[in-house]
């Protein structure tokens, strides 16, 4: 067993609100299993884990950035 460390990527997504956190939480429990599914490299079986961390962006955010930032801090 081991850890690599971890990166961060971004799914940004207009969904038209504050009103659609509703939404935004459905494609969170659609995509986190997907980085679940076990894989082979080098004929060995390899599992992840993986977070998903949810912002709702306002005009306030001006760079992408900050948005990645305010996602991972529910998950630490």
């Amino acid at each position: 067993m081991g850890e690599s460390g971890w990166a961060d990527f971004g799914h940004f997504r207009h969904l038209g609100g504050r009103d659609h956190i509703g939404q935004a939480e459905q494609v969170a429990r659609q995509i986190q299993p997907t980085l679940t599914f076990p894989f082979s490299l080098n004929q060995q079986e390899i599992f992840i884990n993986a977070s998903v961390g949810l912002v709702l962006g306002t005009a306030a955010y001006k760079k992408p950035e900050h948005l990645l930032r305010d996602g991972d801090a529910p998950i630490f």
